[in-house]
């Protein structure tokens, strides 16, 4: 099976995110979250893709714990 797992969520979930983060109103009023909200939508959106690859068997994460541990530091940068 080629990916899928969630339908390919990632995508939806970037895009919301940087609708929001680029909403002209957010951009003016709360710049510092328009740009977390950029910033979190291509890791989350990276994130899904690598853990709907390896539910769906396309590829596999080699250290669950060390995947995990690198995609919370990424999420802790977006919001830096």
């Amino acid at each position: 099976m080629s990916g899928g797992h969630w339908n390919y969520s990632g995508y939806n979930i970037e895009s919301m995110l940087n609708r929001i983060g680029n909403d002209e109103e957010v951009t003016k009023r709360f710049p510092k979250l328009s740009g977390i909200f950029i910033r979190l939508g291509s890791t989350l959106c990276t994130t899904e893709q690598t853990l709907d690859y390896d539910l769906s068997g396309d590829t596999k994460i080699r250290n669950d714990t060390i995947f995990e541990n690198e995609v919370i530091k990424e999420l802790k940068k977006c919001i830096n």
